[in-house]
């Protein structure tokens, strides 16, 4: 699994950047639920930048 961070130079500025994280975020639940894993069983949380990805990512 790969996951991805910032440092304080690349924090994300802009929501493009944010759209971006937010479809890696898709993309991996998405290969989840390919190998099988009910989606009722897949949670996404997170805290500070994480939890603002995670809203971000569910609505």
């Amino acid at each position: 699994m790969n996951f991805v961070q910032w440092n304080e130079e690349e924090s994300p500025k802009n929501e493009n950047v944010v759209l971006k994280a937010v479809e890696i975020v898709h993309a991996m639940i998405d290969k989840e639920v390919a190998a099988g894993i009910n989606p009722e069983n897949v949670f996404v949380c997170g805290f500070s930048q994480g939890g603002a990805l995670t809203l971000a990512s569910v609505l």
